[in-house]
């Protein structure tokens, strides 16, 4: 255990839990142990408390000041909007939560441990999304998709989601589609496409930012998984972010570091323009 999670476990393992742990739960309901929204949300509630007890173990430091100074201004902004609104807002802090406890973990990470977070989450994803491809019917056996978030988030079963995946994840003949593989849109451990396609953005960037660092084996599982999502996902986005990350390895150095303040605004006015036409 100590080789795959190396000297400090708990750093690599929360990390993990983080990504699986909507999996974990999923299989533990189809040996028939009730689940809920609740428990879901406690799931999630240790994870980011254990994380924050890590963090504040380690001391806290002076790259961390931007990020409490954030977490600080927004708990203040959703108590202010809470009182106004007379309602409880909870999802919108609950993800800036997520952003600035992970990201703090990120900062005492090593490289090594880095790595193999994204080398364990990247062969787990990869593992899973080959039996969904191959034997979709397994997969659904193993994780209960529909029923998994019947039960967690309230999501009813639609009478055509034969099947037993996501509902949203069912294709209709209209939708973009590569045409690769037949049947519902891939979900691997993440029980829904959306997700999946978003750790394919993220192994992108870190194959964009640790190019250099890592070896060729690990470089090919991590593009053939990219590959595979995006091709068995269809997922549009992503298909875009992908080639844009590929050439923005050529491009990215060869612009002035200032450039950086400018990628919000080109963003926004990047989905405007898509928005409108």
């Amino acid at each position: 255990m100590s080789r795959l999670l190396g000297n400090r476990p708990a750093f690599v393992l929360l990390p993990v839990l983080a990504v699986t742990y909507n999996a974990i739960l999923a299989i533990l309901g189809t040996f028939g142990i009730p689940l809920s929204f609740a428990i879901a949300a406690l799931c999630e509630i240790l994870i980011l408390a254990l994380t924050l007890v890590l963090v504040t173990n380690t001391g806290f430091r002076q790259s961390d000041k931007p990020f409490l100074l954030c977490m600080t201004a927004f708990v203040l902004l959703t108590v202010y909007l809470n009182l106004v609104n007379g309602t409880l807002l909870i999802t919108s802090f609950r993800n800036f939560l997520i952003i600035f406890t992970f990201a703090m973990l990120g900062l005492r990470l090593s490289f090594v441990e880095l790595n193999r977070i994204f080398i364990i989450c990247t062969v787990i994803v990869l593992t899973f999304l080959i039996i969904e491809i191959a034997d979709l019917s397994l997969y659904v056996i193993i994780f209960e998709p529909a029923n998994y978030f019947a039960q967690t988030r309230g999501n009813e079963i639609a009478e055509f989601n034969e099947v037993g995946v996501f509902g949203n994840a069912l294709s209709f003949e209209s939708r973009f589609s590569y045409g690769l593989f037949d049947g519902p849109r891939t979900s691997s451990i993440f029980l829904e496409q959306v997700s999946l396609a978003n750790f394919a953005t993220m192994i992108c960037l870190y194959l964009l930012a640790f190019n250099r660092a890592i070896n060729k084996p690990q470089k090919f599982l991590m593009m053939l998984t990219v590959f595979l999502i995006v091709t068995s996902s269809n997922a549009r986005t992503t298909s875009i972010l992908t080639i844009v990350l590929f050439l923005g390895y050529f491009i990215f150095p060869l612009l002035p570091r200032f450039f950086n303040a400018f990628v919000a605004i080109l963003v926004f006015c990047a989905a405007l323009i898509v928005y409108m036409f």
